[in-house]
């Protein structure tokens, strides 16, 4: 019997970053539209700051925008535990 696979977010970050390093560019651009699809899902999805540190470290730059504003219009502050993940510039911005 056949079971089918259905990756997690995590799973396609894991790809994504793989694919990124190796440059297997047709690998890469399918973990970007699987985790594009499923990002914003409120159940199974990625807080807005690992939007960012993945956008920056995989240079996906349409999801930074989208990010950026989730943080800035969300009613509370950045918390310390996100804040240092973040690149200095980019919490210092988002403050």
């Amino acid at each position: 019997m056949h079971k089918s696979y259905n990756p997690s977010v995590y799973d396609w970050i894991t790809l994504l970053k793989i694919a990124w390093r190796l440059e297997f560019e047709c690998i890469k651009h399918h973990a970007i539209a699987e985790l594009t699809a499923r990002k914003d899902d409120p159940t199974n999805g990625l807080p807005p700051s690992e939007q960012i540190l993945i956008a920056l470290h995989c240079n996906i730059p349409s999801w930074l925008e989208p990010a950026y504003t989730k943080i800035v219009y969300d009613s509370a502050p950045l918390s310390f535990d996100v804040s240092v993940k973040l690149p200095p510039e980019v919490a210092i911005m988002l403050c």
